[in-house]
C-alpha cells in the first residue's frame, strides 16, 4: 500500500510562549495531515496528527498547545 505524498506548506502563523515564531509545516498523507510545529528560536519541533478533512487551522492550535508543553517541559 503506497501513501501519496501532497507538498508541505511552511507559514510562521503564531508565536510560542517565550513570543518566538512559530513555523507550521503541513502534509497530507492519503487521508491524514500532519502538522508539525517548529520553534524559531529553540528548533525544537513537535508534530499531530489528525483527518485530512480537519480545519487546518484546528490542527495547529493542537500543534502549538504540544510544543509549548514541550518547550516547557524542557526548560
Amino acid at each position: 500500500m503506497s501513501s501519496r505524498h501532497l507538498p508541505t506548506n511552511r507559514t510562521p502563523r503564531a508565536q510560542d510562549a517565550s513570543g518566538a515564531d512559530v513555523y507550521f509545516e503541513r502534509t497530507q498523507i492519503g487521508i491524514y495531515a500532519k502538522v508539525a510545529a517548529i520553534d524559531a528560536a529553540t528548533r525544537v519541533e513537535v508534530t499531530v496528527m489528525g483527518p485530512a478533512s480537519a480545519n487546518p487551522r484546528t490542527l495547529e492550535q493542537a500543534a502549538l498547545r504540544k510544543l509549548n508543553a514541550r518547550l516547557r517541559r524542557d526548560r
